[in-house]
């Protein structure tokens, strides 16, 4: 069973109230929210993560043949609207055996985030040509989606 969707999001609901229409027009390949062929299924649009609330996501048959390694970055808007980092991540390490990588990693801080429309860049540092994915850098750019923001508390 997986969660999320095999379709790029739709940038203007989110399912769990956060303001996901503040990234629609994005053009920095680090805040606009798309899909690449490298991910059968992604997380849902809007769900809280780093309450301890599961994500996953999982990789095409392509992505497991090419080997990649997916990790990923929570990323916010800054007042000039450039990308700002939260936080760089991996998955836990005891799941992707079958192609679903998982996580429910406790967030810590940034208490003026909680309940915000924030970023998940998921990304493999490869320099494999994995269908539509785009490279960006080291990174081979798998998906960008629109998580809300949750912590420790």
């Amino acid at each position: 069973t997986t969660t999320g969707s095999d379709t790029a999001p739709d940038a203007g609901t989110a399912a769990s109230g956060a303001d996901c229409g503040i990234y629609a027009g994005q053009t920095d390949p680090e805040l606009m929210l798309f899909t690449s062929s490298a991910l059968a299924a992604g997380p849902t649009e809007g769900q809280v993560y780093g309450d301890g609330s599961e994500l996953s996501i999982t990789l095409s048959q392509e992505a497991i043949d090419a080997g990649l390694l997916p990790q990923f970055e929570l990323i916010t808007l800054s007042d000039s609207g450039g990308p700002v980092l939260i936080s760089s991540l991996a998955f836990d390490p005891t799941t992707g055996g079958d192609g679903t990588y998982s996580t429910s990693t406790f967030e810590f801080g940034n208490d003026e985030l909680v309940g915000t429309a924030v970023v998940a860049e998921f990304f493999a540092i490869s320099d494999a040509t994995v269908g539509d994915a785009q490279p960006y850098g080291d990174k081979l750019l798998l998906g960008n989606y629109c998580l809300t923001y949750g912590n420790d508390g």
